[in-house]
Protein backbone atom coordinates (compact mmCIF):
# COMPACT_ATOMS: atom_id res chain seq x y z
CA UNK A 1 0.00 0.00 0.00
CA UNK A 2 2.90 2.27 0.80
CA UNK A 3 4.37 1.71 -2.66
CA UNK A 4 1.05 2.31 -4.37
CA UNK A 5 0.67 5.58 -2.52
CA UNK A 6 4.16 6.62 -3.53
CA UNK A 7 3.45 5.92 -7.21
CA UNK A 8 0.22 7.85 -7.01
CA UNK A 9 1.95 10.79 -5.42
CA UNK A 10 4.67 10.78 -8.06
CA UNK A 11 2.09 10.70 -10.87
CA UNK A 12 0.19 13.65 -9.40
CA UNK A 13 3.40 15.65 -9.07
CA UNK A 14 4.36 14.88 -12.69
CA UNK A 15 0.95 15.87 -13.97
CA UNK A 16 0.97 19.16 -12.11
CA UNK A 17 4.60 20.01 -12.96
CA UNK A 18 4.81 22.87 -15.55
CA UNK A 19 8.58 22.73 -16.01
CA UNK A 20 9.88 21.51 -19.48
CA UNK A 21 6.49 21.71 -21.26
CA UNK A 22 7.96 23.71 -24.19
CA UNK A 23 10.53 21.01 -24.96
CA UNK A 24 7.86 18.31 -24.88
CA UNK A 25 5.51 20.29 -27.14
CA UNK A 26 8.30 21.04 -29.63
CA UNK A 27 9.35 17.43 -29.59
CA UNK A 28 5.83 16.30 -30.40
CA UNK A 29 5.23 19.03 -33.03
CA UNK A 30 8.46 18.53 -34.94
CA UNK A 31 7.33 15.14 -36.23
CA UNK A 32 4.45 16.45 -38.43
CA UNK A 33 6.59 19.45 -39.41
CA UNK A 34 9.34 17.17 -40.66
CA UNK A 35 6.77 15.01 -42.47
CA UNK A 36 5.25 18.10 -44.10
CA UNK A 37 8.65 19.34 -45.26
CA UNK A 38 9.55 15.88 -46.52
CA UNK A 39 6.18 15.64 -48.25
CA UNK A 40 6.91 18.86 -50.14
CA UNK A 41 10.21 17.39 -51.32
CA UNK A 42 8.51 14.14 -52.36
CA UNK A 43 5.83 16.08 -54.25
CA UNK A 44 8.42 18.29 -55.98
CA UNK A 45 10.32 15.19 -57.07
CA UNK A 46 7.13 13.54 -58.33
CA UNK A 47 6.20 16.67 -60.30
CA UNK A 48 9.66 16.79 -61.88
CA UNK A 49 9.33 13.13 -62.87
CA UNK A 50 5.83 13.77 -64.23
CA UNK A 51 7.11 16.50 -66.56
CA UNK A 52 9.97 14.29 -67.75
CA UNK A 53 7.68 11.34 -68.39
CA UNK A 54 5.14 13.56 -70.17
CA UNK A 55 7.80 15.00 -72.47
CA UNK A 56 9.07 11.49 -73.20
CA UNK A 57 5.53 10.28 -73.98
CA UNK A 58 5.15 13.24 -76.35
CA UNK A 59 8.32 12.12 -78.14
CA UNK A 60 7.15 8.50 -78.23
CA UNK A 61 3.76 9.41 -79.70
CA UNK A 62 5.41 11.70 -82.23
CA UNK A 63 7.78 8.91 -83.30
CA UNK A 64 4.83 6.54 -83.73
CA UNK A 65 2.96 9.17 -85.76
CA UNK A 66 5.97 9.56 -88.04
CA UNK A 67 6.14 5.78 -88.51
CA UNK A 68 2.41 5.68 -89.21
CA UNK A 69 2.75 8.46 -91.79
CA UNK A 70 5.59 6.47 -93.30
CA UNK A 71 3.21 3.55 -93.91
CA UNK A 72 3.69 1.35 -90.83
CA UNK A 73 0.44 -0.29 -89.73
CA UNK A 74 2.04 -2.94 -87.50
CA UNK A 75 1.07 -2.23 -83.89
CA UNK A 76 4.11 -4.13 -82.61
CA UNK A 77 6.42 -2.02 -84.77
CA UNK A 78 4.73 1.21 -83.66
CA UNK A 79 5.04 0.22 -79.99
CA UNK A 80 8.70 -0.74 -80.43
CA UNK A 81 9.54 2.59 -82.08
CA UNK A 82 7.65 4.47 -79.38
CA UNK A 83 9.40 2.57 -76.57
CA UNK A 84 12.81 3.22 -78.11
CA UNK A 85 12.08 6.93 -78.34
CA UNK A 86 10.75 6.99 -74.76
CA UNK A 87 13.90 5.33 -73.38
CA UNK A 88 16.10 7.60 -75.49
CA UNK A 89 14.47 10.62 -73.84
CA UNK A 90 13.79 9.39 -70.29
CA UNK A 91 16.36 6.68 -69.72
CA UNK A 92 15.89 3.64 -67.47
CA UNK A 93 12.83 4.27 -65.23
CA UNK A 94 14.39 2.25 -62.39
CA UNK A 95 17.33 4.64 -62.15
CA UNK A 96 14.86 7.45 -61.39
CA UNK A 97 13.05 5.52 -58.67
CA UNK A 98 10.10 5.16 -61.04
CA UNK A 99 7.90 2.16 -61.68
CA UNK A 100 6.46 2.29 -65.22
CA UNK A 101 3.62 -0.04 -66.16
CA UNK A 102 0.99 -0.45 -68.89
CA UNK A 103 3.13 1.43 -71.41
CA UNK A 104 1.34 1.42 -74.77
CA UNK A 105 1.71 3.11 -78.13
CA UNK A 106 -1.10 2.79 -80.65
CA UNK A 107 -2.32 4.47 -83.82
CA UNK A 108 -5.97 5.03 -84.64
CA UNK A 109 -6.34 3.64 -88.16
CA UNK A 110 -9.37 5.88 -88.80
CA UNK A 111 -7.88 9.21 -87.76
CA UNK A 112 -4.14 8.60 -88.01
CA UNK A 113 -3.61 9.84 -84.44
CA UNK A 114 -0.89 8.11 -82.39
CA UNK A 115 -1.23 7.82 -78.60
CA UNK A 116 1.39 6.88 -76.01
CA UNK A 117 0.32 6.25 -72.40
CA UNK A 118 1.71 4.79 -69.19
CA UNK A 119 0.95 4.31 -65.50
CA UNK A 120 3.67 5.89 -63.39
CA UNK A 121 4.56 5.30 -59.73
CA UNK A 122 7.17 7.54 -58.10
CA UNK A 123 8.69 6.26 -54.84
CA UNK A 124 8.49 8.59 -51.84
CA UNK A 125 11.41 9.03 -49.47
CA UNK A 126 9.65 10.77 -46.56
CA UNK A 127 5.93 10.09 -46.90
CA UNK A 128 6.58 6.36 -46.88
CA UNK A 129 6.99 6.78 -43.09
CA UNK A 130 3.21 7.24 -42.92
CA UNK A 131 2.57 4.48 -45.49
CA UNK A 132 2.30 6.82 -48.50
CA UNK A 133 4.86 4.85 -50.46
CA UNK A 134 4.30 6.29 -53.94
CA UNK A 135 2.70 9.03 -55.99
CA UNK A 136 0.67 7.31 -58.72
CA UNK A 137 -0.44 8.88 -62.00
CA UNK A 138 -1.65 7.91 -65.47
CA UNK A 139 -0.19 10.00 -68.29
CA UNK A 140 -0.83 10.05 -72.03
CA UNK A 141 0.01 12.00 -75.16
CA UNK A 142 -1.78 12.02 -78.51
CA UNK A 143 -0.21 13.28 -81.71
CA UNK A 144 -2.28 13.94 -84.80
CA UNK A 145 -1.43 15.51 -88.13
CA UNK A 146 -4.85 16.37 -89.46
CA UNK A 147 -6.32 12.87 -89.51
CA UNK A 148 -5.81 11.05 -92.81
CA UNK A 149 -2.57 10.58 -94.70
CA UNK A 150 -1.52 13.87 -96.28
CA UNK A 151 -0.21 13.66 -99.85
CA UNK A 152 1.11 16.35 -102.18
CA UNK A 153 0.58 16.76 -105.92
CA UNK A 154 2.81 19.62 -107.14
CA UNK A 155 2.54 21.04 -110.66
CA UNK A 156 5.51 23.37 -111.20
CA UNK A 157 5.23 26.07 -113.88
CA UNK A 158 8.77 27.19 -114.64
CA UNK A 159 9.58 30.11 -116.91
CA UNK A 160 12.25 28.68 -119.21
CA UNK A 161 13.09 31.83 -121.17
CA UNK A 162 16.62 33.15 -121.46
CA UNK A 163 16.69 35.14 -118.21
CA UNK A 164 15.65 32.21 -115.99
CA UNK A 165 18.93 30.29 -115.89
CA UNK A 166 19.25 30.39 -112.08
CA UNK A 167 15.79 28.91 -111.53
CA UNK A 168 16.32 26.21 -114.16
CA UNK A 169 19.61 25.30 -112.46
CA UNK A 170 17.92 25.17 -109.03
CA UNK A 171 15.32 22.70 -110.32
CA UNK A 172 18.10 20.49 -111.66
CA UNK A 173 20.03 20.60 -108.38
CA UNK A 174 16.91 19.64 -106.43
CA UNK A 175 15.88 16.86 -108.82
CA UNK A 176 17.99 14.14 -107.22
CA UNK A 177 16.59 14.71 -103.71
CA UNK A 178 13.45 16.77 -104.29
CA UNK A 179 11.26 14.76 -101.92
CA UNK A 180 13.92 14.48 -99.19
CA UNK A 181 14.65 18.20 -99.26
CA UNK A 182 10.98 19.17 -99.25
CA UNK A 183 10.20 16.76 -96.41
CA UNK A 184 13.11 18.17 -94.40
CA UNK A 185 11.89 21.74 -94.90
CA UNK A 186 8.33 20.76 -93.96
CA UNK A 187 9.67 18.99 -90.86
CA UNK A 188 11.21 22.29 -89.74
CA UNK A 189 7.72 23.78 -89.99
CA UNK A 190 6.12 20.93 -88.00
CA UNK A 191 4.44 19.52 -91.11
CA UNK A 192 4.58 15.92 -92.31
CA UNK A 193 3.29 14.31 -95.49
CA UNK A 194 3.19 10.88 -97.05
CA UNK A 195 3.36 10.65 -100.83
CA UNK A 196 4.78 13.35 -103.11
CA UNK A 197 4.16 13.60 -106.86
CA UNK A 198 5.75 16.33 -108.97
CA UNK A 199 4.83 17.50 -112.47
CA UNK A 200 7.34 19.91 -114.06
CA UNK A 201 6.02 22.18 -116.85
CA UNK A 202 8.36 24.58 -118.66
CA UNK A 203 7.00 27.52 -120.65
CA UNK A 204 8.33 30.13 -123.05
CA UNK A 205 6.38 32.46 -125.40
CA UNK A 206 3.82 31.37 -127.98
CA UNK A 207 3.72 34.87 -129.49
CA UNK A 208 7.30 34.73 -130.80
CA UNK A 209 8.40 31.07 -130.70
CA UNK A 210 7.81 28.65 -133.54
CA UNK A 211 7.64 24.90 -133.56
CA UNK A 212 7.42 22.71 -130.49
CA UNK A 213 8.71 22.87 -126.94
CA UNK A 214 7.07 26.20 -126.08
CA UNK A 215 5.32 24.36 -123.29
CA UNK A 216 7.26 21.25 -122.34
CA UNK A 217 5.30 19.30 -119.77
CA UNK A 218 5.97 16.05 -118.01
CA UNK A 219 3.48 13.82 -116.26
CA UNK A 220 3.32 13.42 -112.49
CA UNK A 221 6.43 11.68 -111.17
CA UNK A 222 5.94 9.77 -107.91
CA UNK A 223 8.95 10.39 -105.68
CA UNK A 224 11.19 8.73 -104.71
CA UNK A 225 10.17 5.77 -106.90
CA UNK A 226 10.37 7.72 -110.19
CA UNK A 227 13.30 9.93 -109.27
CA UNK A 228 15.36 8.63 -112.20
CA UNK A 229 12.84 9.55 -114.94
CA UNK A 230 12.11 12.86 -113.19
CA UNK A 231 15.80 13.70 -113.07
CA UNK A 232 16.17 12.81 -116.75
CA UNK A 233 13.27 15.06 -117.73
CA UNK A 234 14.44 18.19 -115.91
CA UNK A 235 18.13 17.80 -116.70
CA UNK A 236 17.64 18.35 -120.44
CA UNK A 237 15.88 21.68 -119.89
CA UNK A 238 17.75 24.89 -120.72
CA UNK A 239 16.87 28.57 -120.43
CA UNK A 240 16.43 29.95 -123.94
CA UNK A 241 14.33 32.19 -126.19
CA UNK A 242 11.25 34.09 -125.15
CA UNK A 243 12.18 37.42 -126.72
CA UNK A 244 10.88 40.46 -124.87
CA UNK A 245 8.19 40.28 -122.23
CA UNK A 246 5.48 39.11 -121.82
CA UNK A 247 5.62 35.30 -121.79
CA UNK A 248 3.07 32.47 -121.91
CA UNK A 249 2.72 32.04 -118.16
CA UNK A 250 -1.07 31.83 -118.10
CA UNK A 251 -1.07 29.07 -120.68
CA UNK A 252 1.22 27.09 -118.39
CA UNK A 253 -0.96 27.90 -115.39
CA UNK A 254 -4.05 26.64 -117.24
CA UNK A 255 -2.31 23.42 -118.21
CA UNK A 256 -1.16 22.94 -114.61
CA UNK A 257 -4.67 23.46 -113.25
CA UNK A 258 -5.95 20.80 -115.64
CA UNK A 259 -3.46 18.23 -114.34
CA UNK A 260 -4.64 14.73 -113.49
CA UNK A 261 -4.68 15.28 -109.76
CA UNK A 262 -4.93 12.38 -107.36
CA UNK A 263 -8.22 12.30 -105.47
CA UNK A 264 -8.78 12.46 -101.72
CA UNK A 265 -10.57 9.51 -100.17
CA UNK A 266 -11.42 8.13 -96.74
CA UNK A 267 -7.79 7.27 -95.97
CA UNK A 268 -5.90 10.20 -97.50
CA UNK A 269 -6.14 13.91 -98.26
CA UNK A 270 -4.45 15.19 -101.41
CA UNK A 271 -3.18 18.76 -101.60
CA UNK A 272 -3.01 19.96 -105.25
CA UNK A 273 -0.37 22.68 -105.59
CA UNK A 274 0.33 24.91 -108.58
CA UNK A 275 3.65 26.73 -108.17
CA UNK A 276 4.80 29.35 -110.70
CA UNK A 277 8.32 30.77 -111.05
CA UNK A 278 8.66 33.68 -113.50
CA UNK A 279 10.48 36.99 -113.80
CA UNK A 280 8.20 38.36 -116.53
CA UNK A 281 4.71 39.62 -117.21
CA UNK A 282 2.36 37.05 -118.71
CA UNK A 283 0.55 37.40 -122.02
CA UNK A 284 -3.08 38.50 -121.57
CA UNK A 285 -5.55 35.60 -121.35
CA UNK A 286 -6.24 34.10 -124.75
CA UNK A 287 -3.80 36.45 -126.52
CA UNK A 288 -4.69 36.24 -130.28
CA UNK A 289 -1.07 36.47 -131.39
CA UNK A 290 -0.15 33.60 -129.10
CA UNK A 291 -3.02 31.48 -130.42
CA UNK A 292 -2.06 31.99 -134.07
CA UNK A 293 1.67 32.59 -133.81
CA UNK A 294 2.69 29.25 -135.23
CA UNK A 295 3.85 27.62 -132.04
CA UNK A 296 2.85 24.01 -131.51
CA UNK A 297 0.92 22.76 -128.51
CA UNK A 298 -1.18 25.80 -127.61
CA UNK A 299 -3.59 24.64 -124.87
CA UNK A 300 -6.98 23.62 -126.15
CA UNK A 301 -9.90 25.62 -124.70
CA UNK A 302 -7.55 28.23 -123.22
CA UNK A 303 -9.75 30.82 -121.41
CA UNK A 304 -9.81 34.25 -123.05
CA UNK A 305 -10.47 36.32 -119.88
CA UNK A 306 -9.22 36.46 -116.31
CA UNK A 307 -12.69 35.61 -115.02
CA UNK A 308 -12.90 32.54 -117.25
CA UNK A 309 -9.45 31.43 -116.07
CA UNK A 310 -10.48 31.94 -112.45
CA UNK A 311 -13.63 29.90 -113.08
CA UNK A 312 -11.42 26.94 -113.98
CA UNK A 313 -9.50 27.39 -110.71
CA UNK A 314 -12.81 27.52 -108.84
CA UNK A 315 -14.26 24.40 -110.47
CA UNK A 316 -14.36 21.47 -108.01
CA UNK A 317 -14.37 18.99 -110.90
CA UNK A 318 -10.99 20.39 -112.00
CA UNK A 319 -9.19 20.82 -108.67
CA UNK A 320 -9.94 20.16 -104.98
CA UNK A 321 -11.37 23.39 -103.59
CA UNK A 322 -10.57 22.71 -99.94
CA UNK A 323 -6.89 21.83 -100.26
CA UNK A 324 -5.71 23.73 -103.36
CA UNK A 325 -2.68 26.03 -103.25
CA UNK A 326 -1.50 28.50 -105.89
CA UNK A 327 2.00 29.77 -105.09
CA UNK A 328 3.68 32.48 -107.15
CA UNK A 329 7.38 33.33 -106.96
CA UNK A 330 8.47 36.40 -108.89
CA UNK A 331 8.41 40.20 -109.04
CA UNK A 332 4.63 40.47 -109.30
CA UNK A 333 4.03 42.60 -112.40
CA UNK A 334 0.68 41.74 -114.00
CA UNK A 335 0.52 38.51 -112.00
CA UNK A 336 -1.04 40.72 -109.32
CA UNK A 337 -4.31 40.23 -111.24
CA UNK A 338 -4.38 36.73 -109.74
CA UNK A 339 -3.39 37.61 -106.18
CA UNK A 340 -7.00 37.51 -104.95
CA UNK A 341 -7.64 33.92 -105.99
CA UNK A 342 -8.61 31.41 -103.31
CA UNK A 343 -5.61 29.53 -101.99
CA UNK A 344 -3.13 32.07 -103.38
CA UNK A 345 0.27 32.41 -101.72
CA UNK A 346 2.75 35.14 -102.63
CA UNK A 347 6.20 33.64 -102.26
CA UNK A 348 7.99 36.92 -102.91
CA UNK A 349 10.91 37.32 -105.29
CA UNK A 350 12.54 34.60 -107.32
CA UNK A 351 14.79 32.21 -105.46
CA UNK A 352 18.53 32.60 -105.67
CA UNK A 353 19.39 28.94 -105.40
CA UNK A 354 18.22 25.39 -104.87
CA UNK A 355 17.78 25.68 -101.09
CA UNK A 356 15.81 28.93 -101.42
CA UNK A 357 13.46 27.24 -103.87
CA UNK A 358 12.67 24.42 -101.43
CA UNK A 359 12.24 26.81 -98.51
CA UNK A 360 9.80 28.94 -100.49
CA UNK A 361 7.80 25.92 -101.59
CA UNK A 362 7.68 24.57 -98.02
CA UNK A 363 6.49 27.96 -96.73
CA UNK A 364 3.64 27.94 -99.24
CA UNK A 365 2.59 24.40 -98.34
CA UNK A 366 2.80 25.02 -94.58
CA UNK A 367 0.15 27.75 -94.83
CA UNK A 368 -2.48 25.21 -95.83
CA UNK A 369 -1.19 21.93 -94.40
CA UNK A 370 -2.27 21.17 -90.80
CA UNK A 371 0.58 20.88 -88.29
CA UNK A 372 1.38 17.89 -86.15
CA UNK A 373 -0.62 18.48 -82.94
CA UNK A 374 0.15 17.15 -79.48
CA UNK A 375 -2.66 16.77 -76.93
CA UNK A 376 -2.49 15.38 -73.42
Amino acid sequence: MKRLGLCRETAIRFASDRGGNFAIIVGLAIIPLLLAAGGVLDYANAEMIRRQVQASLDAAALEAAIAYRGGSRDSTDLTRKGEQMFIANFGDPGSHGVILSNFTVAADMATGAATASADVSVKNSFLSIVSLDTFNMTLSSTVSGGGRDLNLDIAMCIDATGSMGNTIAAVKVNALNFDKKLLAELEKRNRRVGNIRVRPIYFRDFSVERGGGIIDSGHFFALPDERGPYNSFVNVQVARGGGDEPESGLECLYQAMKSRWAKSDTSSSVYPIVAVWSDANHQPPGDPKSRTGGGEGYPEHMPATYSALKAVWSNPSVIDQDNKIFAYFGPGKNWTNLYGWDGFYNGGGLTNGADDMMRGLADAIAVKLPPIHVSR
